[in-house]
């Protein structure tokens, strides 16, 4: 279907969108009537669907010169009452954060092929330390991350990934269904406060986020009782066996301002405006010395746009 856009009178003629009839039951709890897809221009995991070239109504009214530059920026001020988030269109809004945008490449290549925003991850961290794989006792290989402003969680992207991370948590959790949660008694979750840490870039580009501690319980696990769950899950089933791939969810982007430049393919990340004012902790993006570049093989790309699409 196709149809005119406009917000906040900015406008774009004859833009395609998709009208959903079928999508899980779980959408009827939220309050929201639709969801306003932004991600990087270009390929869209539509396309092949409709067997045309899309492109969300963002990149359109910027190909048209409609706004000042080809970015937006996310303040996700989630679990606060007033003010709520906010999307700024074509800039930044210097009164929500401080300090320096640091600022790192996304995977251009597996970006432009699925059609989502996906950028290398290099190593992560508990309390500082990286975790080893228990069964080769070696640090788990580079991988890269989905960036995802609507998911509600982290993925790793196995099973074996997640119980790691936990064992060196507290032994006291455990996976508490198929679909990959984890969690424990409320008590135990709620006087856990890990630092999770993630390098994210490539090369001599690269920085470190935080998962604000607050993030880590998400709260009592549905339909068991004095149960809460953690932030990370792992993935049901391995999204490649030939690349390692994460979802890093709102947990950790709602803990800086985010910059998401869709003509140079970068990602800004800033410190939020003072504290208290959002789900941060006030942990400033750390630029490294880079820990090596993530050069995947174009068959393990290959497989990982298969399994996403």
């Amino acid at each position: 279907m196709a149809d005119v856009v406009k917000i906040n009178g900015a406008s774009v003629a004859n833009q395609t969108f998709l009208l959903c009839d079928s999508y899980p039951d779980a959408l009827n709890d939220q309050p929201i009537d639709g969801i306003f897809g932004m991600g990087p221009p270009g390929a869209s995991s539509f396309a092949s669907m409709v067997n045309s070239t899309l492109s969300n109504w963002f990149w359109s009214l910027a190909a048209a010169g409609g706004v000042p530059e080809a970015v937006f920026s996310f303040y996700l001020n989630s679990g606060s009452a007033s003010p709520g988030g906010e999307l700024t269109l074509g800039g930044t809004d210097s009164s929500k954060y401080e300090g320096d945008v640091e600022k790192v490449n996304f995977n251009a290549t597996i970006t432009q092929m699925i059609g989502e925003w996906f950028i290398d991850m290099p190593t992560f961290f508990v309390d500082g330390k990286s975790v080893s794989n228990s069964d080769s006792g070696e640090s788990f290989p580079a991988g890269v991350a989905l960036l995802d402003t609507g998911t509600a969680f982290i993925q790793t992207p196995d099973f074996q990934t997640a119980k790691d991370i936990y064992a060196v948590i507290s032994p006291e959790i455990k996976q508490i269904d198929k679909k990959g949660t984890w969690g424990a008694s409320c008590d135990v979750m709620e006087a856990l406060s890990p630092s999770l840490t993630f390098t994210i870039g490539s090369g001599n580009k690269t920085i470190n986020m935080t998962v604000p501690t607050t993030s880590f319980n998400l709260g009592a696990y549905p339909g068991k009782s004095g149960m809460c769950q953690g932030v990370i899950l792992n993935a049901a089933e391995p999204v490649s066996d030939l690349a390692s791939v994460w979802v890093l969810g709102s947990p950790l982007i709602k803990g800086y301002y985010t910059v998401w430049d869709g003509k140079n393919l970068e990602l800004g990340v800033a410190k939020l405006k003072g504290t208290g004012t959002s789900g941060g902790d006030g942990t400033s993006p750390t630029a490294t010395n880079g820990a090596g570049s993530l050069l995947p093989s174009l068959a393990g790309i290959a497989a990982v746009a298969l399994l996403i699409l």
